[in-house]
């Protein structure tokens, strides 16, 4: 069973979850298993994962267990304007505290896109 978890403050809807797994798990594995990404073998593999869209600190995810974690492509307001993360940031996101790897996906809002 896996585990769901916000980070931080933040409160999730369970459906939320429930429908990004299923998304994840009808659209992302059309190819065979000796075929499958390193990315879609975490994906497999992922035992417990969160869910963050706001007030994102970098550290904290680094920090947390998770082997699979959603976020904002952007970490929050910052002087009236709200930038992608860092390169060096996605990849320190990327890691557990115990070294393995951490898949991060980024959640973009199509509707805001304009």
């Amino acid at each position: 069973m896996s585990q769901v978890r916000a980070l931080g403050s933040g409160l999730v809807p369970l459906f939320v979850g429930a429908l990004l797994l299923v998304g994840l798990s009808s659209a992302a594995f059309t190819q065979s298993a000796t075929e499958a990404s390193p990315r879609r073998q975490i994906v497999r593999g992922a035992q417990s994962w969160a869910i963050q869209y706001r007030r994102i600190d970098v550290f904290e995810v680094a920090a947390s267990p998770f082997d699979l974690t959603v976020i904002d492509y952007r970490p929050d307001l910052l002087f009236g304007t709200e930038w992608p993360f860092q390169k060096s940031d996605v990849r320190l996101m990327q890691r557990k505290p115990n070294g393995e790897r951490r898949l991060v996906l980024a959640y973009l809002s199509l509707g805001e896109a304009e």
